[in-house]
């Protein structure tokens, strides 16, 4: 990735759920995506997602993956320099160009750059009913666009302006529930005046409890360029999701919902070592209630912390060494065995 592009990701990565072979996409800066399969022990030769994808005509700045639960379906959903999204589904063997479609168009843009300096929208899939819900901010509108994708078929663009009431969203972090139809979603605003956070819960059906639930989050003025600045997830199978973000003070703050209290619900901050700004985060449940946090600071810093179902505590008394490459993206990741 060159300098003029260091603050997006065009590279997404899935496993298949039933062969546990990888799919990975690489936007290389082209009009159609590159694409290579893992399997066998052998990554395949990069090459154009589909001969006839013609929906797609412009540089993808941003690309996820997400993999059904239920087979080796994989869905990509690319925000691109025309800030539109479109999607095209992975069946397996091959892509299904018929399935190629623009599903949003004016998502949310850094009004400084004047491009999709942060990631402005997540996918996930329902994990018992197998339908896609696609989340994303929009220009001059504030709250979040969403479009689900049910038995196959994607339903029309639906909006909700109560996730983020006061503001626009520039960041989109989305987590199922690995025990229901159940999706949390992180909607944050990094600058246009004021930084904000929502919060809200997919049922599987409608939002419930979406809301702004901070008015000023970490004061950044749009300069948030790349950052993941929070992060949602489950702990495991509990019916718990909690929200890590970065804020002023306390420098991390965290938010918990569970069914039975419907909205989320503030728990205070976390203590980090050197208390410095947080510039991204990354969050991940484990199977018995635990979660597994990672962030970096604005000193490229790099931090632990653990979570045991009740209470946070850093792992490494001081950051861990050497720093991380740049802090204007999330050039690390997390896993939960």
């Amino acid at each position: 990735s060159n300098q003029n592009h260091i603050t997006k990701r065009d590279i997404a990565l899935a496993v298949e759920s039933s062969s546990g072979d990888a799919l990975l996409v690489y936007g290389a800066r082209q009009q159609i995506p590159l694409y290579a399969t893992f399997s066998n022990g052998a990554w395949s030769t990069l090459a154009p997602i589909a001969a006839t994808l013609s929906t797609p005509n412009s540089v993808a700045i941003w690309t996820e993956l997400a993999a059904s639960p239920s087979s080796d379906e994989v869905v990509l959903v690319v925000a691109d320099v025309n800030r539109r999204l479109w999607t095209i589904r992975w069946d397996g063997g091959a892509w299904d160009a018929a399935s190629a479609q623009v599903i949003a168009t004016n998502v949310k843009r850094n009004p400084d750059t004047n491009t999709l300096s942060n990631r402005p929208f997540d996918v996930a899939f329902e994990q018992q009913s197998g339908d896609l819900l696609v989340v994303w901010g929009r220009e001059n509108q504030n709250g979040i666009g969403y479009r689900r994708r049910e038995a196959g078929s994607w339903q029309s663009g639906q909006s909700l302006a109560s996730a983020l009431a006061g503001g626009e969203v520039h960041f989109v972090d989305l987590a199922a529930d690995p025990s229901s139809d159940r999706i949390a979603g992180g909607f944050f605003d990094l600058g246009d005046g004021t930084e904000r956070l929502g919060l809200g819960t997919w049922s599987g059906s409608a939002w419930v409890g979406a809301q702004e639930v901070d008015s000023q989050i970490r004061d950044i003025n749009d300069r948030a360029l790349g950052d993941f600045p929070g992060a949602v997830t489950w702990l495991g199978s509990t019916g718990r999701a909690i929200c890590l973000v970065s804020d002023d003070s306390p420098r991390l703050s965290w938010w918990e919902w569970t069914s039975a209290q419907t909205a989320w619900q503030s728990r205070g901050g976390i203590a980090l070592p050197n208390n410095k700004p947080v510039e991204s985060v990354q969050v991940r449940g484990g199977g018995v209630g635990e979660a597994l946090g990672v962030v970096t600071d604005n000193q490229s810093r790099i931090h632990a912390i653990y979570f045991d179902g009740t209470s946070w505590t850093a792992l490494n008394p001081s950051p861990f060494s050497p720093t991380v490459s740049r802090v204007n993206s999330r050039p690390f990741d997390v896993a939960f065995p």
